[in-house]
């Protein structure tokens, strides 16, 4: 157990990210739901804008834990061809999947912003934020979204995450901060002792309640 809950894992990520503390180019971005506390909780003690950045797996349609890539905020598909391949998912459900995964991502933008506009990503530095990263995948669908939307830098910053996936997700962006990579890892709660799932009115809330 490395972490008491979001809070605390917002507080030790935040005391990773002083460098960006007041800087008027830097964006705090959190991926709901369980990414937007600790994004909400990171821009306020480093007193930066906060905004959402909303991506979502696509999943395998005999196993609904295994993602096979993940759709970006824009409708742009993020997809693993090894997965794809090995687990012989067809282009027909590929399709229908992300057609799907986009509606619902389209609901989500309209419910937490309540037609406000998102904050402009260009020749910005985007932090992004989740609450821990498992597959990687909806990550790598939130660094090609902010990079669709031309940030100058990118800074991925989690509390967790195995060290595979770290390494894999060096590759894309300007920098990573982790604070713990686990070798022996099964999903992202188990790392924290209180770990309770989020809600869309809650996501809401916290949009509604940030002060950028």
């Amino acid at each position: 157990m490395f972490f008491k809950n979001r809070d605390d894992a917002a507080i030790k990520l935040a005391a990773k990210l002083t460098e960006y503390k007041n800087k008027p180019n830097a964006i705090i971005l959190g991926l709901p739901r369980g990414g937007v506390p600790i994004a909400a909780k990171i821009a306020e003690i480093l007193n930066l804008p906060f905004d959402i950045i909303i991506t979502k797996k696509l999943k395998d349609p005999l196993n609904p834990e295994l993602a096979f890539g993940a759709v970006t905020q824009e409708g742009m598909p993020v997809l693993d061809k090894k997965i794809i391949k090995t687990y012989q998912i067809s282009e027909n459900y590929i399709q229908k999947e992300i057609e799907k995964v986009f509606k619902e991502i389209q609901r989500r933008l309209k419910e937490y912003r309540k037609n406000k506009p998102p904050l402009n990503l260009d020749n910005k530095i985007a932090i992004i934020v989740d609450d821990g990263i498992a597959t990687g995948s909806t990550m790598k669908a939130a660094i090609k979204s902010a990079k669709n939307q031309n940030a100058k830098k990118i800074i991925v910053a989690v509390p967790v995450a195995p060290p595979e996936i770290i390494d894999e997700l060096k590759k894309n962006v300007d920098e990573i901060i982790c604070l713990e990579t686990p070798k022996h890892f099964s999903a992202v709660g188990q790392f924290y002792e209180s770990f309770p799932q989020l809600e869309d009115a809650q996501v809401v809330e916290i949009l509604e309640k940030s002060p950028k």
